[in-house]
């Protein structure tokens, strides 16, 4: 887990022992005390990420997890499964809170319940024209970046929290081909994706550029440090504003799943591509997508 200093890392270990015996006394299984560990440590961390704050347990609000369900369902794709078991941890560690230190700061956490199916929203051929055009003309300090990372998502359909993860290692540029290697939580799940020759021209434009020396990232922000994805969403906050669009992350890995299928009509190529292991999860990119 990402604690801040380690005075702090120090008060986290000493609250999970004691969560972790909390709920061995409740007899549950090893595993599901893992299970329950692991959840609570990967919302503490992006708590952490977000507001930038000393960590704290007790500076947790209710606003706080409505944010983090919108952040697993859109940046990270969870499925209403996955998120309730999150949520569940959290209701259990907050239940731990209650009695061991006598409140409870993750109050009225509400499950996600009955969620229909939504069309997956796409961009039109002259809103992507629009869109790519406007991007190329900004005169902003970091238009090239932003352009190199518009061409990505259109190209390759990654994730927002994949595109924040990348490393300039996992960039492969040979005489002939290039490659982007998209590291998933399991080998087993890393892809190879090619790039086209547009993305491929956009991204070398933006590595000729000046950054920091030692910097793994990718792409950095503004003051050298990796970004965030708060920071790419409010990118294309911007972009979409200056096109007079409305877009986002989610819907340019929508719009390169549409085009994929239409292109090819290959439900396998396209899981792979889009970094799923079966074809089920890909289906709700290209059925009733919605422009």
């Amino acid at each position: 887990m990402q604690i801040v200093n380690d005075k702090q890392a120090l008060a986290w270990q000493e609250k999970q022992k004691h969560f972790e015996a909390y709920l061995q006394q409740s007899g549950l299984a090893h595993h599901t005390i893992n299970a329950y560990v692991r959840d609570v440590c990967n919302f503490l961390d992006w708590l952490i990420k977000q507001t930038e704050q000393e960590f704290s347990t007790n500076n947790i609000a209710v606003s706080d997890i409505e944010k983090y369900k919108c952040y697993l369902l859109d940046a990270v794709e969870q499925s209403p499964t996955s998120i309730n078991r999150s949520l569940q941890s959290l209701r259990k560690f907050g239940s731990f809170m209650l009695a061991t230190e006598g409140f409870n700061p993750i109050q009225e956490i509400s499950l996600l319940e009955g969620i229909e199916p939504t069309p997956p929203i796409t961009l039109t051929g002259a809103e992507v024209t629009r869109l790519v055009e406007t991007a190329k003309t900004r005169p902003t300090r970091t238009a090239v970046r932003d352009y190199a990372i518009l061409q990505l998502l259109l190209q390759t359909g990654i994730r927002v929290s994949e595109l924040v993860n990348l490393q300039l290692e996992d960039v492969a540029i040979t005489k002939n081909t290039t490659t982007l290697v998209v590291r998933g939580r399991k080998e087993h799940l890393t892809r190879r994706l090619p790039l086209p020759p547009t993305s491929c021209a956009a991204l070398q434009a933006y590595l000729q550029q000046p950054r920091p020396p030692q910097t793994a990232n990718l792409f950095l922000g503004r003051e050298g440090n990796p970004l965030s994805i708060r920071s790419v969403q409010q990118i294309f906050a911007n972009l979409g504003k200056s096109a007079g669009i409305k877009v986002s992350a989610r819907m340019l890995r929508n719009t390169f799943a549409r085009s994929l299928w239409q292109e090819t009509g290959n439900l396998d190529l396209l899981a792979r591509r889009m970094g799923y292991k079966n074809v089920g999860a890909t289906l709700r990119h290209i059925i009733m997508s919605r422009k």
